[in-house]
């Protein structure tokens, strides 16, 4: 089973204490630790932040809305879309806001996890029970 991973990619401007090249190095960094967390459950993590930008590039409109597109058809056959913000964030990226939207309108289980890293392993672990099901 698959799960979608959606946190911040791109720095915020002006959404956080820190300038956009150094939020999205922590961005990255943040999301690298939370899926390897789930995968180490035994849950198939996918975060199409971390994939994509490999090969297209962000900045380019064309290119990002390709990865986002892609991305939407790896979500489709997920099981469940989870969302995770990290400390510094208080708000869901633009990424994330149309991730939730397309999630929602293909009926996908959203599962919102807090900050609290006690309460994430143990959330990872009740979620992944949840779905084995």
């Amino acid at each position: 089973m698959i799960v979608y991973f959606c946190s911040p990619f791109a720095g915020a401007a002006g959404g956080s204490q820190f300038d956009r090249e150094t939020e999205q190095a922590l961005n990255e960094e943040f999301t690298r630790q939370c899926c390897r967390e789930i995968a180490l459950t035994g849950v198939t993590v996918f975060a199409p932040h971390l994939f994509f930008p490999l090969f297209l590039r962000d900045a380019d409109e064309v290119e990002r809305a390709r990865g986002i597109e892609s991305g939407l058809e790896i979500m489709s056959v997920s099981r469940e879309v989870w969302f995770r913000l990290p400390s510094w964030r208080s708000d869901h990226s633009r990424g994330m806001k149309q991730e939730r939207m397309s999630a929602e309108s293909m009926g996908k289980p959203i599962v919102l996890i807090d900050h609290s890293s006690d309460r994430w392993v143990t959330n990872i672990h009740r979620l992944r029970d949840q779905l084995h099901r």
